[in-house]
């Protein structure tokens, strides 16, 4: 089994990906993700797996990181206490919820006062009620939630989870019963390939790398909890392709567990600062991590001279020559004779000398051929010529399989959505507008 994280959409890469597993009779096992055609993708919804600190540790990756500006630090850490809280609840009540009811719940004080209202464990309502109560406030009525500063609080957050449940995206994710669930696909050795619309949407398409990497995390401890024989073998491939653009300094620890949990992770990218950009130490612990490197020609210049520095130098004995040969005459200047000298001489010497140098030279690196590559497999360096595949034509467009999923039916779903119209404040009047009359046209 394998998931392909593709930085763009490529449907040739996605047609052949289809034709071989329908070739091989796996076609039932191959799942795509491209919420650039919602029609034509499997529905995926990446909060509703995992207990609450895993679900709000995923989407607090949407968030951009506050270590250096405590003003950001602060809303980092509320919106990690409201998705907490929230979730916490919703799953203690038993109700399914995708970003769609996330994003009402964190702008709407009537939809939290309703999942209130729902029956749960105590420990979660009593945690719920305290979030709650620091944003009450006195009303004619009694205490009623401020809504103006639970939006001031949470809106950020409120608006990047909207990013999910609206248009394209919420075609895809606002499902209580997602076709795809990482879990199953890692352990039953299903196929993933997942399509990242980053040349038209950006920010969402980084965004949602990062959702399904931090997904894959809870995937990896799932796994992990289960004995060494049941856990994928031969290992599962994880693919991620570009990965310097979506990924967060997290997600360096899944390199580290998922060894363990039988699962190969593959990153691909153009230039060592791409692991750079991340964090400074990212890139150290991405090489430190993985055992086999396969290097392609580079294009940059300091990419090479990084690349030969991790294949390692080696002990070399160079070998020199010299030789010398000489000359001269002399004479008096007064004689009585004519006799003078004459000396005539030569030499020859060989030396050796340690040195170290490259395994592969720098040089090597940036002339390497369509399909060369040297690959490093622990201590010994291959260079292999990589075979190129060639398809009929034309290929076949992929169409997905429709997959049979249902909602349990002790868990039903939240369906705030059906009501969305009883959770927004609608001006009555016009005083509510602002004035009594209305005013003309200017």
């Amino acid at each position: 089994g394998f998931i392909f994280i593709d930085a763009k959409l490529d449907a040739d890469t996605r047609d052949k990906l289809a034709l071989m597993m329908s070739l091989l009779g796996r076609g039932d096992d191959f799942y795509v993700l491209n919420v650039d055609q919602p029609h034509n993708s499997h529905t995926y919804n990446p909060i509703l797996r995992g207990d609450a600190d895993e679900v709000a540790s995923r989407l607090l990756n949407l968030l951009p990181s506050g270590e250096n500006n405590l003003g950001a630090d602060f809303y980092r850490q509320q919106a990690m206490y409201a998705l907490t809280v929230i979730t916490g609840a919703l799953k203690s009540a038993k109700r399914r919820y995708h970003f769609s009811d996330l994003a009402i719940l964190l702008q709407s004080d009537k939809a939290l006062e309703a999942i209130s209202r729902l029956p749960m464990k105590e420990d979660a309502r009593m945690t719920l009620d305290v979030f709650l109560n620091q944003f009450k406030k006195k009303d004619k009525s009694g205490l009623v939630i401020d809504v103006e500063k639970l939006k001031a609080t949470l809106g950020g957050m409120s608006g990047r989870i909207a990013q999910f449940a609206q248009g394209k995206f919420g075609q895809v994710f606002n499902t209580y019963a997602p076709e795809i669930d990482l879990t199953d696909i890692v352990v039953n050795n299903k196929c993933l390939y997942v399509m990242l619309p980053t040349m038209g949407k950006d920010q969402a398409a980084l965004n949602l790398g990062k959702m399904i990497l931090s997904d894959l995390r809870t995937a990896v401890y799932n796994v992990q909890g289960m004995k060494k024989e049941h856990r994928p073998n031969p290992p599962f491939l994880v693919f991620a392709d570009e990965m310097g653009s979506y990924v967060m300094p997290g997600i360096a620890r899944l390199f580290e567990q998922a060894r363990s949990a039988g699962i190969c992770m593959l990153p691909a990218f153009q230039t060592f600062a791409n692991l750079r950009a991340v964090s400074p130490d990212f890139e150290d612990i991405i090489i430190g991590n993985t055992w086999n490197k396969v290097f392609f020609k580079f294009a940059s210049k300091d990419s090479p001279e990084t690349a030969a520095e991790i294949i390692g130098k080696v002990t070399k004995y160079v070998r020199s020559l010299s030789m010398s040969e000489n000359e001269g005459s002399s004479a008096s200047n007064l004689r009585a004779t004519p006799q003078g000298s004459a000396s005539k001489g030569g030499g020859l010497a060989e030396s050796w000398r340690e040195t170290e140098d490259y395994r592969v030279k720098p040089e090597h690196l940036k002339s390497l051929g369509m399909g060369e590559a040297v690959v490093m497999s622990g201590p010994r360096v291959y260079h292999i010529r990589t075979p190129m595949l060639n398809f009929p034509t034309p290929i076949p467009e992929f169409k997905k399989t429709r997959h049979r999923v249902s909602v349990p039916p002790d868990e039903p779903g939240l369906d705030l959505e059906l009501e969305y119209k009883s959770f927004i404040q609608m001006p009555q009047t016009m005083a509510d507008l602002g004035g009594g009359k209305e005013e003309p046209d200017q």
